[in-house]
């Protein structure tokens, strides 16, 4: 399982642009072509607008990046709750401020399992110092999965 958050190449905070027809006819970037280092195509989780595809990359963050996951339940929805190396934590930074208001794709095993606007609430960006968090309609099991793999 290879985590990947990742900007969303060309995207702003306006959800209602719909999908580009342009990328229809090209196929999802497949598992061994899944290069951290290149723009990918991939696509939403299904369940969630399973018909979505995300443009991605390169990558901002790997899983490297991630000192410890672990999956806690809030408000009635399971979440992972991620903390940060030193070095990752940087990285984050530099990639929410990069993307401050816009989407930003979080990918896991090749699918896009979240895609949030960069803290859309504050009107400046304010470093994350290390701790982040994923949701994702995750049932119990998959969020102590994922924390368990990451």
């Amino acid at each position: 399982m290879t985590p990947r958050a990742d900007n969303v190449n060309g995207y702003t905070a306006d959800t209602n642009i719909g999908p580009d027809p342009q990328f229809a006819t090209y196929p999802s970037t497949t598992r061994p072509n899944d290069n951290l280092d290149q723009d990918v195509l991939l696509p939403g989780t299904p369940g969630e607008g399973g018909d979505l595809r995300y443009v991605l990359g390169p990558a901002g963050l790997a899983r490297s990046a991630i000192a410890s996951a672990r999956a806690t339940r809030l408000s009635g929805q399971w979440l992972i709750d991620l903390s940060l190396t030193p070095k990752g934590s940087l990285q984050w930074d530099t990639l929410a401020e990069q993307t401050f208001h816009q989407i930003v794709g979080v990918a896991i095993d090749g699918r896009v399992v979240s895609a949030p606007i960069n803290q859309p609430t504050l009107p400046s960006f304010t470093s994350f110092d290390g701790r982040l968090q994923i949701s994702a309609s995750l049932t119990e099991h998959q969020a102590k999965t994922i924390a368990s793999e990451l």
